[in-house]
């Protein structure tokens, strides 16, 4: 399916200052560039024009080189600027690939790092992270429960919650932590006094502090409840009642966190090790293979193996990610596989019908000469 994704190069740095007098341009750093290296501009700036290819003239020091025209190779006179702060790069590599049609458009598209300057593939990716703690679900309800998770810091409305291959569910709800403060334990009926709780049977709880035969930090589970006052504890889902000393005059912090996710969660699980994953824009780093691909989340920084998947951004899944394209009729299809000059969408993936990609216009098949599939437009940034 033609060659692999081709992925961008290039050393991204910023532009600081200009200055009129002597042409030099200041950037964050010169690590890595080399005379004649491409240098190109995000945006316009103390006479450098954004999107335009000059080369480097000269280094002068770890922060100031010298640019030339290049066509003419005549230095660029500068105007004075400071406290600028606009991306560059230099030594760019694989931008696309002429068409048929003429080098006005190009056929072809090219991975890479989304902090570059010019036209990058825009993936939605989902890379799975390791929650804190571990989470208790029942099967048929909507609630996810947590100990030691910290949901209200770790977790974002949106995403997706699996354990093992399983999708539990999206979350739709942070409802963070139900405390109570305990004020004492009695033997015998094995009550847990606190202050008002709400507390939920069933459900894991944990004491900041050791209280009554209670460990601290270890999980538990709320057993029954008396009143809005007195609970009991079991050391497992429906176990029996921990057997607790007498004790009072307690200042103990006992905690259950809670999520609710959009529709039942599809299995039970007691106190399981669990994995979440948010979608958000990303760019790919390699291909792996012709789903597979090496991808970084550009909000979080995360990097992980990711296959293609054929569903909108709210409903992908730990390490999927999808790439769209749009055809002539501006419709838009998932693509499944994808190299520099091709695409397929997703279905049979030998028979599935064929596209040349481009970042640019896209064409129903045979609107050029030599162009005989049709031409997609694959998302950019």
């Amino acid at each position: 399916m033609g060659r692999p994704l081709k992925i961008a190069k290039a050393n991204v740095t910023t532009i600081t200052a200009t200055t009129i007098t002597t042409n030099v341009v200041t950037v964050t750093s010169t690590a890595n560039f080399s005379v004649g290296q491409s240098f190109v501009a995000a945006t316009t700036v103390g006479g450098i024009t954004g999107g335009t290819t000059y080369v480097i003239a000269s280094i002068i020091d770890a922060t100031n080189l010298t640019l030339a025209d290049a066509a003419t190779g005549a230095v660029v006179s500068l105007t004075t600027t400071t406290g600028q702060s606009v991306v560059c790069q230099a030594g760019a590599v694989d931008t696309g690939f002429n068409n048929p049609a003429g080098s006005t458009n190009t056929y072809s598209i090219v991975g890479g790092n989304t902090g570059m300057v010019g036209n990058q593939v825009l993936a939605r990716v989902a890379i799975g992270v390791t929650g804190n703690g571990t989470i208790t679900t029942l099967a048929g309800n909507a609630e996810v429960y947590g100990a030691f998770t910290d949901f209200a810091n770790t977790v974002s409305v949106g995403s997706a919650i699996t354990v093992g291959t399983d999708t539990v569910g999206f979350v739709t709800t942070k409802t963070g932590l139900i405390s109570a403060t305990v004020t004492a334990t009695t033997s015998g009926t094995n009550y847990v006094t606190s202050g008002a709780q709400t507390f939920f049977v069933g459900k894991p709880i944990t004491f900041a502090s050791s209280v009554g035969g209670l460990a601290a930090n270890t999980v538990y589970f709320v057993s029954t409840i008396a009143n809005t006052t007195a609970f009991t504890v079991s050391a497992s889902q429906s176990g029996p009642n921990v057997a607790l000393s007498t004790t009072t005059g307690q200042s103990v912090v006992a905690s259950q966190d809670k999520i609710v996710l959009v529709a039942n969660a599809s299995n039970t699980y007691p106190n399981t090790a669990w994995v979440q994953s948010m979608n958000e824009p990303g760019y790919i780093k390699r291909q792996k293979g012709s789903r597979k691909f090496l991808v970084t989340g550009a909000t979080s920084g995360l990097t992980s193996a990711c296959f293609t998947a054929n569903v909108a951004n709210a409903a992908l899944t730990a390490n999927t990610m999808n790439l769209v394209a749009t055809d002539s009729v501006a419709a838009n299809v998932y693509v499944d596989r994808i190299s520099a000059h091709e695409a397929k969408g997703f279905g049979n993936t030998d028979a599935a019908l064929s596209y040349t990609t481009t970042f640019n216009t896209a064409y129903a098949a045979n609107t050029n000469p030599g162009q005989t599939q049709p031409v997609v437009i694959i998302a950019k940034v």
